[in-house]
C-alpha cells in the first residue's frame, strides 16, 4: 500500500487562510465557458476577451471595495486571473490592486471625486496606474511628470515635459473601453517641487480619448496582448479634489503646501504602498504558475513512455534524470507557497510605508518569480516540443513569469534592494542559531535550519566586511557597493530560503497528520540539499559542509526524490489549481493524445479537415 498525504490535509495547509467557501467561489466562477483557454485566437481577440472577463469578474465578485476587503480571496484571484490569461492579469491587477486600491486607500468623499470613482467600481472606465517613464524605470522617484498648480483655477496642469517622460507601457488605448488612471507625478506649487504625488486623471469617454493626452499604442507581445501604450499629456488639467494623499500631506487652495515630514523621500513611499501588495500579488501569480507548470509536467511523465533497456518501454518518471529536477522543482514551488503566506501575513498586519513591510514585499517578489522562472523553464524543456505550444500551457506560463520579473519593479533591482535591507536588519532574523557541525549529515533535520542560517550570517559578513572598507575621492563608495553587488544577489536569495524554509517545516510542524508533516520534511530536505547544491562552493570554502558529504550531494537528493515518487500525483493535487484554465492535452491521462490535442486546436480528426468552432446555429446548421 502506498503511503500517501492525504490531501485534504494538504491542500488545507496550502490554502492558509483561504476558506473552503472562498475556493469553491472561484472555482465556480473559473469553471465558467469564458475562462478556458483557447490559444487560437488572434491577439485582438485574445484582448477583447480579456476585458470581457474582467468584467464578468467584476459583475460576479462585486466591487473593489469588497474584493479589497476579502484578502485572502483577492491574492487567490490574481493567482488564478494569471492561469488563465495574462492579459487578463494585467488588466485586473491594474484596475483593482493599484488603481482603484490607491484610490480608495486615499478616498476624501469630495463629490468630484467620488462620482469618478463610482464610475470606476461600476467598470463604466477600466482604471490604469501610470508610475513608470520611458526613461526612468526604477528609479520612479525621479519622474519627470509635472502636476503644476494654479490657485486661480483650483486646479492642476499635467505635462510630460519630453519624450522620455512619456508614461510606459499601462495599457491606455482607447479601443472602444474608456480608460481613467491614477498617474504618478511631481506636484510644483508656488514654484517648489513637492515631489512625487498621485493624481486621480480620467483618460478618455465613451467618445475616444481625451484633449491634451496623446496614447501611442506599442507592438505585440507574445502571450500578454493587453494594449499597451506611451502616454503623454499636455496641460491637462486635473481638479484639486483629484489630488490623491495619504494623509501626511495636504495642498490648500491657495497652493499653500502642508506636510508632516520636509522628507520628499518619506512622502514618495507613501504613494507606493500600493506597490508592495501588487508586488505580493504578482509573486503569488508566478507561483501559481510554476505550480500549474508542475502539475503538467509530472503527470506527463506519469504517463508518457519511452525505451528502457531490453527492449521494455517505461514511464519518463521512473528515469532519476527526469524526475529528480521536477521533484526538487516541486519542493521549491512548496517553499514559495508557504513564504507567500508569511509575507502576507506582515504585510496584512502593517499599515502605511512601514519599511520592515516594504522590505519583505520586496524580497517575496525578487525571489519567487526568479524561482518560478527557473522552475518553468525546466518543466517546458522536461516535456520536450510539446511544451512549446500553447495549448499545453506550460509556455504561457513561462513567457508570464518572464513578465513577472519586470512587473511592479525589476527583480534583480529588488534583490539588490533586499539585500541593502537584510544589511540594515529590516527583514525577520533568524528563528535558529547558526551554528552547524561540519561533520553532520546533510539529511540531519537538525542541521538543515542551522546551516540555512549560517550561510545566510556568513555572506552577510563578508558584505559588510567589503562595504566597511576605507574609501578615498568621488565615488569610491559606489564602486564599493558596485563590487558587492553579486554578493548582495546571493545574501538575498539565501534569506529568502531560509525564511521559505522556516515556513516550511512549522507547516510540517503544523500538520494535523503526522503523514503529512513526514512528506513536507522530505520536501524541505530535498529544498535543503538543492540550496547546498546551488551554492557548493560557498559550503565548501565555508567549511560548514564536510566535501565528503558535498560528493554525495547528487545521490543523497536523487534518493529523497525518489521517496517521492509514490506521492507525487497527491503533492500536485494538493495545489488546488482550476482543472478548466490549466488543462493540457500533455498532461491526461488514458486518452488518446493525438485526438485530445486536435480535439483543442479544432482539428476534425476523421476528416483530416479544420472543424469549424462556431456554433452550428450561427453556421446554419442546427442547433
Amino acid at each position: 500500500m502506498k503511503n500517501q498525504p492525504p490531501l485534504d490535509e494538504l491542500t488545507r495547509l496550502l490554502r492558509g487562510n483561504l476558506g473552503e467557501a472562498e475556493h469553491r467561489t472561484l472555482s465556480e466562477l473559473f469553471a465558467q465557458p469564458l475562462f478556458r483557454h483557447d490559444d487560437r485566437l488572434p491577439p485582438a481577440g485574445r484582448r477583447a476577451l480579456a476585458y470581457r472577463q474582467l468584467r464578468a469578474l467584476q459583475e460576479q465578485l462585486g466591487p473593489a471595495s469588497r474584493q479589497l476587503d476579502q484578502r485572502e480571496l483577492f491574492l487567490r484571484t490574481h493567482a488564478w486571473v494569471a492561469l488563465t490569461d495574462a492579459s487578463l492579469f494585467v488588466l485586473y491587477t491594474l484596475h483593482y490592486s493599484l488603481c482603484l486600491g490607491a484610490v480608495l486607500e486615499r478616498d476624501t468623499g469630495d463629490p468630484a471625486l467620488r462620482r469618478t470613482v463610482e464610475a470606476l467600481e461600476r467598470m463604466d472606465a477600466v482604471g490604469e496606474f501610470l508610475m513608470t517613464e520611458l526613461g526612468y524605470g526604477n528609479n520612479s522617484q525621479s519622474l519627470r511628470t509635472q502636476a503644476v498648480y494654479h490657485p486661480d483655477r483650483r486646479e492642476f496642469l499635467l505635462s510630460t515635459p519630453d519624450p522620455s517622460a512619456a508614461k510606459y507601457m499601462p495599457p491606455t488605448t482607447f479601443h472602444g473601453i474608456p480608460k481613467t488612471a491614477v498617474v504618478a507625478a511631481r506636484l510644483v506649487s508656488k514654484g517648489e517641487d513637492h515631489g512625487v504625488h498621485l493624481f486621480l486623471v480620467p483618460l478618455s469617454t465613451e467618445e475616444g480619448t481625451l484633449p491634451g493626452i496623446t496614447v501611442h499604442e506599442l507592438g505585440d507581445r507574445p502571450v500578454n496582448h493587453a494594449d499597451h501604450a506611451l502616454t503623454l499629456f499636455d496641460q491637462v488639467p486635473v481638479p484639486l479634489s483629484h489630488l490623491l494623499t495619504d494623509g501626511t500631506s495636504s495642498l490648500l487652495p491657495d497652493g499653500s503646501y502642508r506636510a508632516s515630514t520636509g522628507d520628499n523621500h518619506r512622502r514618495y513611499l507613501g504613494t507606493t504602498t500600493r506597490l508592495r501588495f501588487a508586488r505580493l500579488a504578482v509573486g503569488g501569480a508566478a507561483v501559481a504558475c510554476s505550480q500549474a507548470a508542475l502539475l503538467i509536467a509530472l503527470r506527463h511523465g506519469m504517463h508518457r513512455t519511452t525505451f528502457a533497456a531490453e527492449g521494455r518501454e517505461a514511464p519518463l518518471l521512473s528515469y532519476r534524470t527526469h524526475r529528480k529536477p521536477l521533484v526538487t522543482a516541486l519542493a521549491r514551488a512548496y517553499a514559495m507557497a508557504f513564504l507567500l503566506q508569511r509575507a502576507d501575513r506582515i504585510d496584512r498586519d502593517t499599515s502605511g510605508e512601514d519599511p520592515a513591510a516594504a522590505a519583505m514585499a520586496n524580497l517575496f517578489k525578487g525571489v519567487t518569480t526568479t524561482w518560478a522562472e527557473r522552475i518553468v523553464s525546466e518543466c517546458r524543456q522536461r516535456v520536450g516540443a510539446q511544451g512549446m505550444f500553447g495549448v499545453n500551457r506550460i509556455i504561457d506560463y513561462l513567457v508570464f513569469t518572464h513578465c513577472a520579473i519586470t512587473a511592479e519593479g525589476d527583480s534583480q533591482v529588488l534583490l539588490l534592494r533586499s539585500g541593502n535591507d537584510v544589511l540594515a536588519g529590516l527583514l525577520p532574523p533568524p528563528a535558529t542559531p547558526s551554528a552547524a557541525d561540519p561533520g553532520g549529515s546533510l539529511l540531519n533535520e537538525d542541521r538543515w535550519l542551522p546551516l540555512m542560517s549560517a550561510r545566510e550570517e556568513g555572506i552577510r559578513r563578508g558584505v559588510q566586511a567589503r562595504l566597511g572598507r576605507p574609501t578615498d575621492g568621488e565615488g569610491a563608495f559606489f564602486d564599493l557597493w558596485n563590487a558587492a553587488g553579486p554578493d548582495l544577489l546571493g545574501l538575498t536569495e539565501a534569506a529568502g530560503a531560509r525564511l521559505a524554509l522556516e515556513q516550511l517545516l512549522d507547516a510540517a510542524a503544523g500538520a494535523d497528520d503526522p503523514a503529512v508533516g513526514h512528506w513536507l520534511r522530505r520536501l524541505a530536505g530535498i529544498f535543503v540539499l538543492d540550496e547546498v547544491r546551488r551554492d557548493a562552493a560557498w559550503f565548501a570554502g565555508s567549511s560548514l559542509v564536510d566535501p565528503a558529504e558535498l560528493l554525495r550531494l547528487q545521490d543523497a537528493m536523487a534518493d529523497l526524490c525518489d521517496t517521492l515518487v509514490e506521492s507525487v500525483d497527491e503533492l500536485i493535487e494538493a495545489f488546488g489549481l482550476p482543472s478548466t484554465v490549466t488543462s493540457s492535452p500533455i498532461a491526461s491521462f488514458g486518452g488518446d493524445y493525438g485526438r485530445l490535442l486536435a480535439g483543442l486546436s479544432g482539428q476534425d480528426t476523421s476528416t483530416g479537415a479544420l472543424a469549424p468552432r462556431t456554433p452550428a446555429a450561427v453556421r446554419g446548421g442546427a442547433a
